[in-house]
């Protein structure tokens, strides 16, 4: 009995270790390789902001001023496609959660909760977040009305 248990696992170990070859449930290389790259289908063009006027060499997204109460609180600009981006504000710039308004360095209070709201710079993909709401935005500017 000892002995085709031993035979038993001998050949579930070779066939693990064999190329091509793999226990139930596990995932090869070559396999975790194919489903690590995108499909260009999930793309979608209505997620990118669209270029600024006058070229600027950025881009400019208007949104409506929103939060939610993921990690806290997160505050985030969602676009007319309903995409929500988390903005990363210039400096001097303050996004207030509760009550939501988005205040300028001189600290005027220039936009509430669902405002229409302006920011030009690029999107932040080398960037993540916590609050995982969408494409972070890098504001280099916020264009007051």
């Amino acid at each position: 009995m000892r002995t085709l248990a031993t035979i038993l696992l001998a050949t579930a170990l070779a066939a693990c270790a064999a190329p091509g070859g793999s226990a139930p449930g596990t995932v090869t290389a070559e396999a975790s390789q194919m489903d690590a790259t995108p499909s260009p289908s999930l793309e979608l063009a209505s997620q990118q902001p669209s270029r600024s006027p006058g070229g600027t060499g950025g881009e400019e997204l208007t949104g409506r001023l929103g939060a939610d109460a993921v990690e806290g609180g997160c505050g985030y600009l969602q676009a007319e496609d309903r995409t929500r981006y988390e903005v990363i504000y210039p400096d001097g710039w303050h996004l207030q959660l509760s009550p939501l308004q988005l205040m300028s360095p001189a600290g005027d209070i220039v936009a509430r909760g669902g405002d229409a709201v302006t920011v030009r710079g690029t999107l932040a993909g080398d960037l993540a977040s916590i609050c995982q709401i969408g494409p972070i935005f890098r504001a280099d500017a916020v264009v007051v009305p």
